[in-house]
């Protein structure tokens, strides 16, 4: 893990900040709770870029999510994503997008920006992919691998979060049957986010109205569309109350379809991404009542 000063040397060798904004001050590296480590890089109370290191919650779940972001990102330059500033071995450096989280603009006019969402969604589906290429696969959801990354196996036996992965990965039952079905159907045809959540999608206000785009790709790459449209759903339902969610679900559902289609939530994926999240919330719980140091990425 690069140091503070060490991501500014960095910063001024590279270009993105001037060496005599550091020593007057005009810089600041501020930290972001992430689950890696990210670093908002500001000029004079300005946000310029973001900077994102290998945190030690994804490194135990074996994942590369340095390398994964800056491959993904390259191949997304001009969609709804981060400008690529620079990236090495450790870090990946990108330009800081205008907007707020998903959860504080939603509330503010559902219907338009729903409809923002899916014309994001389907312009990153619809983005072209290179052949032959070498872009990295997107994560797959775990309940989809037949593995439970660290985080769910450091349940202990018999727990709600034990008994929740069971379900989908041990078991001989429904739950298990409808993931095995998602794994075979996964496609790895287009650039996908792979983890969309309220916090990783930002809205801005433009004159035609709210315009999203997306951050966090660590978990992007090729994989299957249907993902990223339950996972924009499910954070419809969260944020939303019971007046406007179903409204803007369908607006959702319908400016995706104009877009790329077919605009129809995967029923199986739902499943999937409900147990993932059940999970972490009995993980979370697990943690409150101390029977865990600490939960790793999910």
């Amino acid at each position: 893990m690069r140091s503070a000063p060490a991501l500014l040397a960095q910063a001024i060798t590279q270009g993105v900040v001037a060496c005599a904004g550091v020593l007057d001050g005009e810089v600041r590296l501020v930290p972001c709770p992430r689950s890696n480590l990210v670093h908002r890089l500001d000029v004079d109370g300005v946000p310029v870029a973001f900077v994102k290191q290998q945190g030690e919650a994804t490194a135990s779940d074996g994942l590369a999510t340095v390398a994964q972001e800056a491959a993904v990102l390259g191949a997304l330059q001009g969609g709804p994503v981060p400008g690529l500033l620079l990236a090495d071995e450790e870090t990946v450096w990108t330009t800081a997008v205008p907007g707020a989280p998903l959860h504080e603009t939603l509330p503010r006019d559902p219907l338009a920006v729903a409809h923002a969402l899916g014309q994001t969604l389907a312009t990153l589906h619809r983005h072209p992919v290179p052949t032959p290429t070498a872009l990295p696969r997107a994560t797959r959801p775990w309940p989809l691998t037949g593995q439970a990354p660290a985080s769910v196996r450091s349940a202990p036996p018999g727990s709600a979060a034990a008994l929740l992965a069971a379900q989908v990965l041990d078991e001989p039952g429904e739950e298990a049957r409808v993931a095995r079905g998602a794994a075979r159907r996964w496609g790895r045809r287009h650039l996908v986010h792979g983890d969309l959540s309220s916090d990783n999608v930002l809205v801005a206000w433009g004159p035609a109205g709210p315009v999203a785009r997306l951050v966090d790709l660590e978990d992007g790459g090729l994989g299957e569309p249907s993902w990223d449209l339950v996972c924009a759903l499910r954070v419809l339902d969260d944020c939303l109350g019971l007046e406007h969610v179903d409204t803007a679900r369908r607006e959702l559902l319908d400016a995706y379809a104009a877009g790329a289609g077919p605009g129809v939530e995967d029923p199986a994926l739902r499943l999937v991404h409900d147990v993932m999240a059940d999970t972490r919330s009995a993980l979370s719980d697990l943690v409150s009542w101390g029977h865990l140091q600490q939960v790793l990425a999910s």
